[in-house]
């Protein structure tokens, strides 16, 4: 039996902001920076599928947002 193949981080945060009906804009918009309280943005957010080519990414910023 196979099992399934499992879901990349980037994966699970589209289908998180897709079920709220959100934007990849609307989402990066409440993902504030800890350096600078700004926003990221929409193509950060883009780029977090591919996580090796990025530094981690905080999970504790999209907490509030999902």
């Amino acid at each position: 039996m196979s099992q399934p193949d499992p879901v990349t981080f980037g994966r699970y945060i589209a289908d998180a902001r897709k079920k709220l009906q959100m934007s990849q804009k609307e989402l990066a918009s409440q993902i504030l920076r800890e350096e600078d309280d700004e926003p990221i943005s929409p193509q950060y957010l883009n780029d977090v599928n591919p996580l090796p080519k990025l530094t981690p990414f905080p999970l504790a910023m999209l907490t509030p947002c999902l």
